[in-house]
């Protein structure tokens, strides 16, 4: 659930996100990995015009203009396109096993990969959002066992992550 808080003639309050777990019982452990909530508004994905996960009005035009070739070119659906431009904001929140969370922030999504853009299930690049006081970076252990290979220092800092289907391998 995403809301704020809007008045006529006012500033509108900042966006808060809140994801609920719908279970029978308490605190009984549903997961064995962490659950990876990421929630961005449904026309930022979908929408025809400039959702970023869907075919819509890029591969319209690529129909239009070359009818008779199979759709497989850059620019032949809106999952295609590339850049900071193309980022949607969202918000990232992370959940153990109990339903606990352990990390939130606001994010921004881009599609990743090339030619798996096309499939069903897509990798995510996920960058920080602005405030999260990190200067531009997730400040979250993503990797348990990862070091600094020269002062072995547990990394928990990142630019970007990415959520990779088992197609782009």
């Amino acid at each position: 659930v995403r809301a704020c808080a809007v008045k006529e003639g006012a500033l509108t309050s900042p966006t808060t996100t809140k994801t609920y777990f719908v279970t029978n019982e308490e605190n009984i452990p549903r997961y064995n990995l962490p659950v990876l909530a990421l929630t961005i508004q449904e026309n930022k994905l979908f929408g025809y015009q400039n959702g970023i996960y869907t075919p819509g009005i890029d591969y319209e035009t690529f129909r239009d203009q070359y009818p008779e070739e199979l759709p497989i070119d850059e620019g032949a659906g809106n999952y295609f396109r590339r850049g900071e431009e193309n980022e949607q904001s969202g918000n990232l929140e992370i959940y153990n096993g109990t339903n606990e969370l352990i990390f939130e922030d606001e994010v921004e999504v881009r599609i990743h990969g090339g030619i798996t853009r096309m499939f069903p299930q897509k990798s995510l690049r996920i960058y920080a959002g602005t405030g999260d006081g990190f200067d531009g970076s997730l400040f979250f252990p993503f990797f348990r066992d990862l070091n600094d290979r020269v002062e072995g220092n547990k990394i928990d800092l990142f630019r970007r992550i990415i959520l990779r289907t088992p197609q782009s391998a």
